[in-house]
């Protein structure tokens, strides 16, 4: 008995080293990555993620959840290799209600988007860095939102550039304010254009000035000469045609939309003030008394002074300002309906009816703009009767036809923004066609020379050229910069022996 009492005895020892011998699995190594992993995938699911529910159309550049019950418009949408415009919404028996457009355009240069957001009130530095409030993500293209108007229906625009895929996005939700399921297609958007890895230019701040390389041309037997206006700070701008400058005493403005701007003339050229205006005011010109006058459609003309705005007049058309007469010239495009404004010391106005016409009174000009004012003469760029072509009608200060100055076949008038009379004939600027040109007094065409010849410059738009009160003639041009990073205005003095 005792045998078997010690046999079980070392039977129990040997079975409780075995279970004491039993060890646990060792425990989970925490490293930094393990942490960094865990909290990434934390991160991406955070309570304001959205959850991404539904089913995706997709189009060749894009997908996305819709809006339920959003039918597309067959006749309206297209898609091309480097455009698509797609729009949605619903269909009552043959009438189709619009509540969706996506925009998407595959472009090298990012002027389209920066123009527009810039023209939307947004900062475009903000924009740059990114601190725009309300601004969202769509994959990597980072979009305003503003409300809008399309036909006189509220909007909501969603708008920005994948840098990247060069592709620029404008989605518009028809409504005030956008619901869950426009939220929705936001959240679930994704672009699927080829990502090249591109970079867009440098922004305005961060681009190189144009220099341009003046020299003498010579049109016929008339020599052009120039002086370029070097502004010690530029004036940069993504809008094409709307720029206009006039210089007064000691002070040169220099006006684009909502901006004016007074430089001091001299070695540097400083700039001693800029001044937010009305998006309606693009033109400015100088009277015979010193004051720059600056006007546009639809609103109050901005009387300035040296460095200061002396005067809002009730005027709220556009004008054209000379110092060689006593009164201006309001305009829209018909020839006999135009007024003679004449502008009081106090800012009262006095209008009366005026026309470009012959003795008859018959206008020989379908349509005019700018009208354009000379020491001896009226300028009237438009198309002719006669055969429907483009010129520029030379007029008396009275308005009474001169005579109409005419290109030719293999040089015609594309549209010109500004003229001067010499002694012997008129050079005109052609904007359309990036030419000077020059005819005799009898009207016989002589010649053109083109803007890099002359200027230097590359496919400028001549925005304006006039005679100032100092009696020299100025032109301002925008130019694109070489790095594309925006047009910059400038300003030169021309010289001619016509």
């Amino acid at each position: 008995m005792k045998k078997w009492l010690i046999l079980l005895l070392c039977l129990t020892l040997v079975l409780g080293v075995v279970a004491c011998g039993k060890t646990e699995a060792p425990p989970k190594e925490e490293n930094a990555e393990t942490k960094e992993a865990e909290g990434k995938e934390k991160s991406d699911k955070t309570e304001d993620s959205p959850e991404i529910k539904g089913d995706f159309t997709e189009e060749v550049k894009w997908k996305a959840i819709l809006p339920k019950g959003l039918i597309k418009n067959e006749e309206t949408s297209k898609d091309d290799k480097y455009y698509s415009k797609m729009e949605y919404g619903v269909k009552e028996g043959e009438e189709f209600e619009t509540k969706l457009s996506v925009r998407i355009d595959i472009r090298d240069k990012a002027t389209s988007t920066r123009e527009d957001i810039v023209k939307q009130g947004f900062d475009l530095k903000e924009y740059a860095e990114k601190k725009i409030d309300g601004a969202i993500n769509l994959g990597d293209a980072y979009c305003v939102k503003y409300n809008g108007k399309s036909s006189g229906d509220e909007t909501v625009v969603v708008q920005g550039r994948d840098e990247a895929r060069t592709t620029d996005i404008v989605i518009t939700f028809y409504g005030a304010e956008l619901d869950k399921e426009q939220q929705m297609f936001l959240d679930s958007f994704t672009l699927l254009t080829e990502d090249l890895g591109k970079k867009d230019a440098p922004f305005p701040w961060e681009g190189s000035r144009f220099e341009p390389t003046v020299k003498e041309a010579q049109i016929g037997k008339y020599k052009l000469n120039a002086e370029y206006i070097k502004l010690e700070e530029p004036i940069t701008t993504y809008e094409t045609f709307k720029a206009d400058s006039v210089v007064s005493g000691e002070y040169l403005y220099i006006i684009i939309p909502k901006e004016l701007y007074i430089y001091k003339l001299g070695e540097k050229n400083t700039l001693v003030k800029k001044v937010d205006i009305e998006d309606g005011i693009e033109h400015i010109g100088v009277d015979a008394a010193g004051r720059v006058i600056a006007s546009g459609f639809m609103e109050k003309a901005l009387v300035f002074e040296g460095e200061e705005q002396t005067m809002t007049l009730s005027f709220d058309k556009r004008l054209s300002v000379s110092p060689f007469t006593d009164f201006a010239i309001s305009y829209f495009l018909n020839p006999l309906e135009l007024k003679k404004v004449v502008i009081g010391e106090e800012g009262d106005i006095t209008e009366s009816d005026f026309k470009l016409s012959d003795a008859s009174g018959v206008a020989l000009q379908g349509s005019v703009s700018p009208v354009l004012i000379e020491k001896n003469s009226l300028g009237g760029p438009g198309s002719f009767e006669d055969d429907d072509k483009q010129g520029l009608g030379i007029y008396g200060h009275d308005g009474n036809f001169i005579i109409g100055l005419k290109g030719t076949e293999n040089d015609p008038v594309g549209s010109i923004h500004g003229y001067a009379e010499g002694a012997n004939g008129y050079l005109a600027a052609d904007s359309n066609m990036r030419d000077f040109k020059i005819w005799a007094k009898d009207g016989t065409y002589i010649g053109a020379v083109e803007d890099g010849d002359f200027l230097g410059t590359d496919y400028p738009w001549f925005s304006m050229m006039k005679r100032g009160l100092d009696d020299i003639i100025y032109l301002t041009i925008t130019q694109e910069r070489a790095d594309k990073s925006s047009r910059e205005v400038l300003v030169f003095k021309l010289v001619t022996d016509l």
